[in-house]
Formats: structure tokens, C-alpha cells, sequence
């Protein structure tokens, strides 16, 4: 049976020549040729920025025939684009060309990618713990693997620097980051109902003066020592095999920062997205700080902590969640409200009022 040659108008982005050089080096057998290439579904997706398919790949070598389960990826631009800083799609691949095989974590294993990250092809990861089945001790198995990537690069954001395709929000691209915040804020004032824009303040006085105080959020984070960042660490980025196994994935917002906000979005995320996360949030913030202290001798006493982590709260919803919020459908907005409220804007609210209160 001849290789496989696609035709010049096929399904994939990518050319035949791409993807058997990486099943080649995966495998080791130069005699590798593609046979068929089909689409497969990815059970229990998660919606994600971007398409992703399932392939299964078929393919014979010199050692014998291979079958492989493998995931395209072809992420998209979401919201306002952030003009002076690399997009999601570069920043990712530039991370599992550069960056991936110096971590402490797990990573999918990447068989090809599009330089500028239009598309890329990795391991489908299957037959995982679905987040929302996790116990509590596969949410502190999380934490400590977040520990571990904070601890390798901790206090290395010089260093880091010199991957200039990681996102720096809190200094380089801080400017672009205002620029999305308030655009996000116009966008959302204007689609959301009356009805769930009065609680805990009206919106059009909490939000703005949220993005007034981002300079003031943003200095108070650039006083905690740097490390690297997921930008989007939560149970739904991660996969955990049945042995308890993590690989984390979706790496598009990789950047420099304080290790807070992973632990921010970590725990945010996951009381957004599920009703029951089996841990409270107070033992994931104690654990990941305990480990902290093990493993960097970084301490701060419950003030300090409790100024950090609202600075911190304040700056994830600012630069994350506002545009997604933009985004989402005015039914979705209203079906939310009551837990947008609890987990974000009521809390936002309060620490305005004692952090930054008006004069």
C-alpha cells in the first residue's frame, strides 16, 4: 500500500511531509510512511478557544505498523486583540518548542506545529479522571505540581525574560492589558441586563473603578517574587490519568509573575465551573502556601496574605475574566449572575472599599 499524499484541497492545515517527520522522530523509524488519516471524536471536550479534533493516524515503518490517537489544535484570537504582545497562538508553540522540555510538569507530547502556531498536532490525552469526578486529594496532587513549577523558576524573572513571546501583563504589555479592560468594560455594560447590573454596586461604578486602580493592583503584585505562569491553571487545563498522573495542557497564557495568580485561577475557576469542588478554597490556599514555605522559605503573615491575595483576585478577573465576560451570551450572563456575583464582584467590591477606598 503507497503512503499516504494528500490532495492540494483536504481537511487538515498541515501537509503529509509535516506529520510524518514528527511520527518520525517519535518513533525513531526513518521508513515511516502515513497510511490513512481520520477524524475521530474527542469525548467530554471542554469548550476552548479555537478547534480541536480528534485524528487517528495509521502508518507502517520498518519495524511494523503503528496507530496513532492524536489532537489537532487550531487556536483563535478571542476578544480584543492584544496589539504589542505575542498572540495566544505564537506564545503557545514558541512554548513547546522552547520552553516545554525544561519543565518539572508534564506536557503533551507535541508530533508537529505550525511555526506561528496556526495549528498543532500533539497526543490526544484519553481515558483521564474527568475534572469533575477529582477527590480532594487530586485537587492538592494539582496544587503540589503547581508548587513545583512556581519552585523551579522561582525568583527567575529575569531570566525568563529573554523568552520575549512570554506574556509580562504586569510590566511590559501592562498599557495593552488597560486598553482590553476598558473595552471590555464598554462592551459588557452595554449587553448586559438592567436587571443583574445592581448587585453588589452598580456595574457602571464597580468596574470602571476597577480598571482605575489596575496601576496601583499591578504595583502591588510586581513586590512578589517571579516565576513562571500557566495563565490558566484549573482542573480543565489538566490532564489526570487513572493513576493519579497529571499533564497539563493549553498553554497559551504562559507568561511571568507572581505564583498567586495560577493559585487565583485555580481556585476561582474551579467553584465557577463546578458546584461541589470537594476542598474549600482556604485548604488550597493553605497547602499551596505551606508548600511554598518548604520549598522557598516564602512566607507572609495573614495581612500581608489577605492584601496579596484580594490584589491578586482583583487582577485575575481584570485581565482574564472581564473579556470573557464580554463574550459570553446575554443568556448565559443571566443565568450566572447570582454566582458571578458570589465569587467575583462581591469580592472585588469589598476590596476596593478597604484597599482603595474613595475619598
Amino acid at each position: 500500500m503507497p503512503a499516504l499524499s494528500l490532495p492540494e484541497t483536504h481537511p487538515w492545515p498541515f501537509g503529509t511531509a509535516e506529520l510524518t517527520a514528527g511520527l518520525r522522530r517519535h518513533t525513531g523509524d526513518p521508513a515511516l510512511r502515513i497510511r490513512s488519516i481520520e477524524e475521530r471524536e474527542i469525548p467530554d471536550r471542554r469548550p476552548s478557544v479555537g478547534r480541536i479534533r480528534g485524528l487517528q493516524v495509521e502508518a507502517a515503518g520498518s519495524t511494523g505498523t503503528y496507530t496513532f490517537s492524536l489532537a489537532l489544535k487550531e487556536p483563535r484570537q478571542s476578544g480584543t486583540t492584544r496589539a504589542g504582545s505575542a498572540g495566544p497562538a505564537v506564545r503557545e508553540a514558541s512554548f513547546y518548542r522552547d520552553l516545554a522540555s525544561y519543565l518539572p510538569v508534564r506536557t503533551p507530547r507535541i508530533y508537529a506545529l505550525e511555526p506561528a502556531g496556526k495549528w498543532i498536532v500533539m497526543e490526544c490525552l484519553r481515558d483521564g479522571r474527568q475534572p469533575e469526578t477529582w477527590s480532594a486529594e487530586d485537587y492538592l496532587r494539582a496544587v503540589e505540581q503547581l508548587l513545583v513549577l512556581h519552585d523551579t523558576f522561582w525568583n527567575l524573572g529575569d531570566d525568563l525574560a529573554v523568552y520575549s513571546w512570554l506574556a509580562r501583563p504586569l510590566d511590559a504589555t501592562l498599557e495593552v492589558h488597560l486598553r482590553i479592560a476598558e473595552d471590555a468594560v464598554s462592551r459588557l455594560l452595554a449587553a448586559a441586563p438592567q436587571e443583574i447590573r445592581q448587585k453588589p454596586l452598580p456595574w457602571e461604578v464597580l468596574l470602571p473603578r476597577l480598571v482605575e486602580r489596575a496601576r496601583g493592583i499591578a504595583a502591588v503584585l510586581r513586590q512578589m517574587p517571579a516565576t513562571l505562569l500557566h495563565g490558566d491553571y484549573w482542573p480543565g487545563n489538566i490532564h489526570m490519568d487513572a493513576q493519579g498522573r497529571l499533564v497539563v495542557y493549553d498553554w497559551q497564557e504562559a507568561g511571568i509573575g507572581p505564583g498567586l495568580l495560577d493559585l487565583v485561577s485555580l481556585v476561582q475557576s474551579s467553584a465557577w465551573w463546578f458546584p461541589k469542588v470537594p476542598l474549600p478554597a482556604e485548604a488550597l490556599v493553605a497547602h499551596y502556601r505551606q508548600g511554598l514555605e518548604r520549598m522557598t522559605g516564602q512566607t507572609w503573615d495573614e495581612t500581608e496574605w489577605r492584601i496579596l491575595w484580594g490584589h491578586g483576585l482583583m487582577w485575575v478577573f481584570l485581565t482574564r475574566w472581564l473579556d470573557l465576560l464580554a463574550n459570553t451570551p446575554v443568556p448565559l450572563l443571566r443565568a450566572q449572575a447570582e454566582t458571578l456575583t458570589a465569587l467575583w464582584l462581591a469580592p472585588i467590591h469589598a476590596c476596593l472599599q478597604e484597599f482603595y477606598p474613595e475619598a
